[in-house]
């Protein structure tokens, strides 16, 4: 997900105390930037270009959270996506006015992404991230509303799984059938050749 609208990055050694998060693991940028894309760390939201289904909705909610406010990125494994651009997570000033909200999480509870990371790096907060899709799953929101489970294959050590008839594991053997819900509970995503649009 990349928030379409230019932002303000605001660094603040305050709101790591506020936190509690490990230096180590998280990387603060200690600058002002003004940024018109911004891709998210750990999902995977439909495309705006594609016109995919929630794509509006996903844009929708992250610009009533983040457009002309302050907003707080962390990275972690300086992880890029495809095109090469640093992931982030992005914190807002939570809507109940205490603590902190990550924009990232709250998208993936409002059934508006999926959980996703390139690579397979397991982020500070993938287990989170994943009961969160479980739960919007399992309460119907956002894009699960018509979600009905399906068979699905995976390799032994793939990060996403498929349909029988995708090209990426034609010549694969020892392939595991299970449901799209419990691969998704275990971590996996979709594959994004042969389940796209599901």
């Amino acid at each position: 997900m990349r928030i379409p609208f230019k932002i303000w990055i605001l660094y603040t050694y305050h709101f790591c105390q506020e936190q509690h998060l490990s230096s180590s693991k998280i990387l603060i940028v200690p600058i002002i930037i003004l940024l018109n894309y911004q891709p998210l760390s750990g999902i995977d939201t439909p495309e705006l270009k594609e016109k995919q289904a929630f794509a509006e909705e996903a844009k929708a909610y992250t610009r009533n959270l983040c457009h002309k406010k302050n907003i707080w990125l962390t990275f972690e494994h300086e992880e890029k996506d495809h095109y090469g651009r640093l992931l982030a997570f992005v914190w807002v000033k939570a809507p109940q006015g205490k603590g902190y909200l990550c924009v990232n999480e709250g998208i993936i509870a409002e059934g508006l992404a999926t959980a996703y990371t390139p690579g397979g790096k397991k982020l500070h907060n993938w287990d989170k991230l994943i009961d969160m899709q479980k739960r919007a799953r399992e309460t119907k929101r956002g894009m699960w509303v018509n979600f009905n489970d399906y068979s699905v294959l995976k390799t032994s050590n793939g990060s996403a799984f498929h349909q029988r008839n995708c090209k990426h594991i034609s010549k694969s053997r020892n392939l595991v059938q299970l449901k799209a819900s419990e691969a998704m509970d275990k971590g996996l995503h979709p594959c994004r050749t042969c389940l796209a649009d599901k």
